[in-house]
């Protein structure tokens, strides 16, 4: 809400994607949003822009709030290509309202865009094993199910390996 309050719609949607899609603030930021709502109607959204190595990939819809931010970012965006201002290259985007959003997403929760993302890794890792993350004082009851979560995670974060997850969710 502060953000919104602050720097506006677009910059709020953003900081909402990264939190309720996992996406990297680049990819929250370069998002087709309005594409992206028409695609979650089939049950995911594939990111393709800003992704790192141009590595495309499709992230689940699987719960209401995920809805509710694509629409919220759809409307911020209105009839422009991205979330993020229409005038703005990424650059610009990067080191203008980008920056301020990390800096009123850090003085308003003591954290950065990044633990939104992890936030988003700890829930889906309680959805897909049905126990808390590890750094969130969970414990791993089952490995199998544990491997399979990380995956599924890494594999919507955009990561290549499982041991990258760990940052999120916790150790093995």
């Amino acid at each position: 809400q502060a953000v919104q309050d602050r720097l506006g719609d677009r910059a709020a949607a953003v900081v909402e994607l990264v939190r309720e899609l996992g996406l990297r603030s680049k990819e929250a930021s370069l998002l087709d949003a309005s594409r992206a709502l028409r695609e979650a109607a089939r049950g995911a959204v594939t990111v393709d822009h800003g992704t790192k190595g141009g590595r495309v990939r499709e992230i689940q819809i699987t719960r209401p709030e995920q809805l509710q931010a694509l629409q919220r970012a759809a409307a911020a965006q209105g009839d422009a290509r991205a979330v993020m201002p229409a005038g703005d290259n990424w650059k610009t985007w990067r080191e203008g309202g980008l920056r301020d959003t990390r800096e009123t997403v850090q003085e308003v929760t003591g954290g950065g865009l990044h633990d939104l993302r992890s936030a988003y890794a700890c829930e889906r890792y309680e959805q897909l094993t049905g126990h808390a993350a590890p750094v969130a004082g969970g414990v791993i009851a089952d490995s199998q199910a544990d491997k399979e979560a990380r995956e599924q995670i890494a594999s919507e974060l955009g990561h290549g390996r499982i041991d990258v997850v760990s940052a999120y969710i916790g150790g093995r």
